[in-house]
């Protein structure tokens, strides 16, 4: 979803949000005093949110700059934490559970970015397009 609030100027401000899913997978090298160890984590799919809001300045009716800043949440829901049966791989175990199984935790992967881009429009005509100062 995205809201544009000036869709007929130059210059446009918009704000956005969508829902993400992913699959979190990976591997974790743990040392201590036993030695080191090799976990494979299990892949895991999780739905989360996107939430930006931006600028874009247009040039003209087929070319225009834009920028501005993204937050993402991946783990919002379906988290959960259980042992796996093999000692080599595990879940991810993201829940808050207790008590705390081994390597579980209330995981959260969530992060900023900005981001700039070129907009190159298509099917827009002249009198559809009116530039306002």
């Amino acid at each position: 979803m995205e809201n544009n609030f000036t869709p007929n100027y130059k210059f446009k401000t918009l704000v956005g949000a969508g829902i993400i899913g992913s699959v979190i997978s990976g591997n974790a090298t743990l040392t201590d005093l036993s030695g080191v160890k090799n976990l494979t984590i299990i892949p895991a799919f999780r739905l989360g949110v996107s939430l930006y809001s931006g600028v874009e300045y247009a040039f003209s009716n087929k070319l225009g700059l834009n920028f501005g800043f993204r937050f993402t949440h991946a783990n919002l829901w379906f988290k959960q934490t259980k042992e796996s049966s093999d000692p080599n791989k595990i879940y991810l175990n993201d829940q808050r559970e207790v008590p705390r199984p081994e390597y579980s935790g209330f995981k959260q992967f969530a992060w900023g970015s900005f981001y700039a881009g070129v907009n190159v429009y298509f099917g827009v005509t002249p009198k559809e397009y009116i530039y306002r100062k």
